[in-house]
């Protein structure tokens, strides 16, 4: 542990402890456990350490995630191709690079994210540190609101994430506690019906990533995720759909899940995915253009915005937000234009 702890100290801010880190805590039975979530429970282990050494050297080699050897489908391109995928990794470093550690704080808490821009929410919405703290202000809001969503204060990825039905306050001890790193409530989105029609059960969400340069502020490559089964969120890592988006017309042009599967349709509803414009798409991409003004010391932010029927509303920001909804839905590398962009940083 001491020496973890004196070479990460050595190479801290040099975007290699991004990585030291990923693989250290990923090392040895990780790369099984995605292997196994990737290809199912009748993998050889012959297989598994045959793959396991390809994820390792696609790791060293290209700064991969080891689940982005399956997303990117590693086997199948050739060393140009996989080198114009921009992997996870190397994004976490670029955003930490220009955006403050303060904003990076500010959007890791949804509660500080709601304070910052609570405007934009339009809902009603109660940020609980504790029991001690604000029970009294969670009770009122269940009063207020019996059915609500919960969200942790600094999970990611849709998980912690339940809805609360028909409560009343005297469970608000109760729920408050099952969050020991604090919550978030909120009064549900009613989305419009042209998003429930394709997926009803969760809040089907668009991501607009602002990046602020110095001749202006752009728009990259914004994409819509739908949710998948009976879930309640549509975070690709619990199983929704990526759906890159036309940034000119609304239009999604290619879909696929985490996993890397392609889709024309929603397998659930059936839903037509390709070709499926979003409603009121210009509203979306101006308000993602004017959240990024009010805060505009964090330069790059995925905004996850939600279309209700009285307008686009503000679901959270993402301070780190993922590069894989700019490159899984079509299979293309962002690198090239990546690096256009950093040299208008």
């Amino acid at each position: 542990m001491k020496l973890f702890s004196s070479l990460h100290q050595k190479i801290e801010g040099t975007g290699l402890d991004t990585l030291y880190i990923y693989y250290h805590r990923h090392r040895g039975r990780g790369r099984e456990a995605v292997i196994r979530d990737y290809l199912g429970d009748n993998v050889s282990e012959k297989e598994i350490k045959r793959i396991s050494r390809r994820m390792r050297y696609a790791f060293l080699r290209y700064g991969w995630k080891f689940d982005e050897y399956f997303e990117w489908h590693f086997e199948e391109l050739t060393h140009k191709e996989r080198k114009s995928f921009v992997p996870d990794l190397h994004k976490d470093y670029f955003c930490d690079m220009i955006n403050p550690k303060q904003g990076i704080k500010v959007f890791m808490d949804k509660g500080l994210t709601y304070l910052k821009f609570k405007p934009f929410y339009k809902r009603d919405v109660c940020a609980v540190k504790s029991w001690e703290k604000d029970g009294s202000a969670f009770a009122d809001f269940i009063h207020r609101h019996p059915t609500f969503i919960v969200k942790p204060l600094t999970a990611s990825m849709g998980n912690g994430v339940q809805i609360f039905r028909d409560s009343n306050a005297s469970a608000a001890e109760d729920i408050c506690k099952s969050y020991p790193e604090g919550l978030i409530a909120e009064e549900l989105i009613e989305q419009v019906d042209e998003l429930k029609e394709v997926f009803p059960h969760s809040v089907n969400t668009v991501r607009i990533t602002t990046l602020i340069l110095k001749d202006g502020t752009v728009i990259l490559h914004p994409f819509i995720r739908f949710g998948r089964g009976e879930n309640i969120v549509d975070n690709g890592g619990q199983g929704g759909l990526f759906c890159a988006i036309d940034p000119a017309t609304g239009r999604v042009t290619a879909v696929r899940d985490k996993h890397s599967r392609a889709f024309e349709q929603h397998p659930e509803t059936g839903h037509q995915l390709i070709g499926f414009t979003v409603p009121r798409w210009k509203d979306a991409c101006d308000l993602a253009l004017q959240l990024a003004q009010v805060y505009p010391e964090c330069r790059y932010v995925g905004w996850d915005l939600a279309l209700t029927n009285d307008g686009w509303v503000m679901v959270e920001g993402n301070s780190r937000g993922q590069f894989i909804g700019f490159q899984l839905p079509a299979l293309k590398g962002f690198r090239s234009e990546f690096e256009q962009l950093k040299s208008r940083l």
